[in-house]
């Protein structure tokens, strides 16, 4: 059975797991397969830009933004941008206890749904963030999406790992989770993005290097 729709995937999940009274919670099982998906998943397909004009420290990210590439801003009449730092927002906290004077930011930080630049912009500057966004939700109403038409076999192993979670066949869940992982693992190396990243360690963070602001004063 080819699966390239919501509908084939519902259907292909209900005969593997052979279980008619878990029908209502086969879109759980999907669900749990992409957001493990938006966690460990970086890639190419996946890239977006988003411009906006910011003059505070703290902006709203875009609805499906799942990990920042770069950012970059640029003066009101300056043709060029300039690329700011990671860091966290706990630095960006210590750098203002002692230096929360207005200016051109240099670094940014993720602060949950928000953007976070440091120096506070002292005017409105363009901002141009360059991010990999989360993978579209399956449903009725968006019945595919390019994972599902490029590998619906590791949409299918994902699923079924979440299923034999909650079924609590450890041995079957650990298996089909090693063929999610690794299905997610050969789509990023046939493409090596060169900023794309596959994370499968929960402590992992993105942005291990702090920028040292005080390196510029």
């Amino acid at each position: 059975m080819a699966i390239t729709t919501y509908a084939d995937l519902m259907a292909a999940l209900a005969d593997w797991v052979e279980r008619g009274d878990l029908a209502t919670r086969i879109p759980t099982f999907i669900g749990n397969a992409e957001a493990k998906v938006n966690r460990w998943l970086r890639d190419r397909k996946t890239e977006a830009q988003d411009t906006a004009s910011i003059d505070t420290p703290l902006t709203a990210l875009p609805g499906d933004f799942a990990d920042a590439i770069t950012v970059q801003v640029r003066a009101s009449g300056s043709d060029a941008y300039t690329k700011l730092d990671p860091t966290l927002p706990d630095v960006i906290a210590s750098y203002a206890e002692g230096d929360d004077a207005p200016g051109r930011p240099r670094v940014y930080a993720i602060l949950g749904e928000q953007l976070m630049l440091h120096p506070a912009p002292d005017q409105a500057y363009s901002t141009l963030l360059t991010y990999f966004t989360k993978l579209p939700a399956l449903s009725d109403f968006n019945p595919t999406n390019w994972l599902l038409a490029e590998a619906p076999d590791v949409y299918l192993d994902g699923a079924l790992a979440s299923f034999h979670e909650f079924d609590q066949n450890w041995d079957a869940a650990n298996r089909y989770l090693q063929k999610f992982e690794g299905g997610l693992a050969e789509l990023r190396s046939a493409r090596r993005p060169q900023a794309g990243k596959l994370r499968v360690e929960t402590s992992l963070i993105a942005h291990p290097a702090a920028y040292d602001i005080t390196r510029d004063i």
